[in-house]
């Protein structure tokens, strides 16, 4: 078993009522390292027995150090990540609805026993957002040697990583995942918003996210299943495309945009300048597929306002997760979102050392998608019968004319406004749907705010028990 940068000596025969080894407080401290992720978890060793103890986690380095409190120098144990693997448990009745993941040690061993003598370690959250955030930061811990572990991670980590198995300027799954919907999915109905099969899409997640070789082989996978994978890897990225610390900024030009265009363009530019390199290329290459995705409305039902509710969020967003602010700031995000993509060719011109975002039509022929040329058998038409047809037209009266041509308009109109009829109540959708994103937010928030509380109580209990074994007992009732 690889022993951490600064091991913590355990002792052999003292042990918890777990049968777990109790790492001897004193003198040993913590590896000198950065705290990757903490929290509080239950946790059990044996799957047949509750979840009996409440401790602080901290991630360091490649350990899931355990302690009695937050804030202890003293860790009770260790956990051993690097080369095992995590594993998600839906509730059980016995451990009152707690959300259940496990370490289990690595196919074949292959990495270190999770605990001395333990191949298993189950863990119990509180919540299943909790879950999810420990999931992801101990997946980044075991896959990022393997070239995964990628949801959750930072843009500028991902391309650096990426670069050692020949990634160029965005991270791998964002070009593979966009190629393959560019390949069979641009005409694909509902793209992006019609979600793919929950266990495919958690399967193909897994892959990427394990530092697996994909290969997105077409007819291998429906193109909605890469769709969410796409969706999901750029919601989960720590800081926006664009950094939080930037977001007034391009909200302030993006609410220019509708006043003065050319103003809001120039403006786009100076701050597209400040952000990290890697940000750029991502939203640069981002805006490139939005913009021409949108122009394939007619089959996907996906227009620019449609995709901007999906990805602005994730491309710009405001510091903080106060749920208030983030509905009431979506229109603003949209907003710049639309500007940056419909203005794309303005503030992403080609430079040369790009090779990784090709356009498949140039704007000139891209009206041939609205109306197909015209095939031969209609170019070799008879004389004679385009001579019968402008006989026929010179019978009409302009009487009639006028009367079919005002029927066409009022028909125009009336596929016009069903249109605008359908596209608003797709949007109220949407709407909807970010509204119920942002209220499941606030529930979270609201139950951290209420363990937080119940912490505070229990430090608070715990130090008039010390107080009373100090100074004997004190009658702290209120008369």
């Amino acid at each position: 078993m690889q022993k951490p940068t600064n091991p913590v000596k355990r002792s052999s025969s003292i042990r918890n009522i777990m049968g777990y080894p109790i790492i001897k407080g004193g003198s040993h401290s913590l590896p000198r390292q950065k705290t990757i992720h903490s929290g509080w978890l239950w946790k059990k060793g044996v799957m047949n027995s509750q979840l009996s103890n409440r401790r602080w986690f901290e991630i360091k380095g490649d350990q899931l150090y355990y302690f009695k409190a937050k804030g202890d120098s003293n860790p009770l144990g260790q956990v051993s990540l690097a080369g095992n693997e995590i594993k998600r448990h839906p509730p059980l009745a016995d451990t009152s609805g707690k959300y259940l993941f496990e370490i289990i040690a690595g196919e074949q061993r292959k990495g270190r026993p999770v605990m001395e003598n333990f191949d298993t370690l189950l863990f119990g959250a509180e919540a299943p957002y909790e879950m999810e955030e420990w999931i992801k930061a101990i997946n980044r811990v075991i896959y990022t040697p393997l070239g995964g572990g990628m949801f959750g991670r930072s843009i500028i980590e991902t391309v650096k990583l990426d670069s050692r198995k020949g990634g160029g300027m965005v991270p791998i799954i964002v070009e593979q995942c966009v190629e393959y919907i560019r390949k069979i999915g641009m005409n694909e109905e509902g793209i992006f918003r019609v979600p793919g099969a929950k266990d495919d899409v958690e399967m193909l997640k897994n892959s990427f996210n394990k530092g697996e070789t994909i290969t997105l082989k077409e007819g291998e996978y429906k193109v909605h299943i890469v769709a969410s994978v796409l969706k999901q890897y750029i919601g989960d990225l720590p800081d926006p495309v664009i950094p939080s610390e930037n977001y007034d900024q391009f909200i302030a030009v993006g609410g220019l945009y509708k006043e003065d265009n050319k103003a809001a363009i120039s403006k786009f530019r100076n701050l597209l300048k400040i952000i990290p390199k890697e940000h750029l290329n991502l939203l640069k290459y981002l805006s490139r597929f939005l913009f021409e995705l949108q122009t394939y409305e007619k089959t996907t039902k996906m227009t620019i306002v449609n995709l901007a509710l999906v990805f602005g969020p994730n491309i710009l967003r405001p510091q903080g997760d106060d749920p208030d602010f983030l509905l009431k700031s979506l229109g603003d995000v949209n907003r710049t979102t639309m500007a940056i993509v419909m203005c794309q060719e303005e503030l992403f011109p080609v430079t040369p050392d790009e090779k990784y975002y090709q356009p498949r039509d140039s704007f000139d022929n891209l009206y041939l998608k609205v109306a197909p040329p015209m095939t031969q058998d209609k170019r070799s038409m008879s004389d004679s019968s385009l001579s019968d047809l402008i006989d026929l037209e010179r019978t009409f009266s302009t009487e009639k004319r006028d009367e079919v041509a005002q029927l066409k308009k009022e028909i125009e109109e009336q596929r016009k406004q069903f249109q605008d009829q359908i596209e608003e109540l797709e949007n109220k959708l949407d709407a909807e749907i970010k509204i119920r994103e942002m209220i499941k937010i606030r529930l979270t928030d609201e139950h951290k705010a209420r363990v937080a509380a119940e912490e505070r109580l229990e430090l608070y209990r715990n130090g008039i028990e010390e107080y009373c074994k100090k100074f004997g007992h004190v009658d702290i009732s209120i008369s």
